[in-house]
């Protein structure tokens, strides 16, 4: 998982204050109130077919005759 204010990656194990991210942020980019807004992104990755193999047997995920 990442974590961005304003385009700078922020430390997992700093508090924010450390991080530089203000406890009131006036600009445009802030939210509501002046509550700074932190972007976290994280990423998922899925498994885009499979294969089975059991006692010589072998199976996947197409119609296709397996081989």
């Amino acid at each position: 998982m990442q974590s961005q204010y304003k385009g700078l990656e922020l430390q997992a194990d700093k508090p924010l204050r450390e991080s530089g991210v203000p406890e009131k942020d006036e600009s445009e980019m802030s939210g509501e109130n002046g509550v700074p807004i932190i972007v976290v992104v994280r990423k998922h990755l899925v498994a885009e077919g499979w294969k089975m193999v059991h006692n010589d047997a072998m199976d996947s995920d197409t119609e296709e005759d397996d081989f």
